[in-house]
């Protein structure tokens, strides 16, 4: 057993439901830089609960389908 898979931490393939659900974040937060953009897209899409971030600015963003958490 790996460290990650201790951790129950899941890869998430950059799809193209990851590209679009970038997309539409972008649209409604043109303040979010693409590549946050892409890792928030892919915990929404993955079902993630909770994304953790060092980002503070990230918190202040209002996602209804995730949590997102400073660390």
């Amino acid at each position: 057993m790996s460290f990650l898979d201790e951790l129950d931490i899941k890869w998430q393939e950059i799809s193209y439901n990851v590209l679009i659900e970038a997309a539409n974040l972008k649209r409604q937060h043109p303040e979010l830089k693409l590549v946050d953009a892409l890792h928030i897209a892919s915990a929404i899409i993955a079902f993630a609960e909770t994304f953790f971030s060092n980002d503070q600015d990230l918190q202040l963003l209002k996602i209804s389908e995730l949590n997102i958490k400073s660390l």
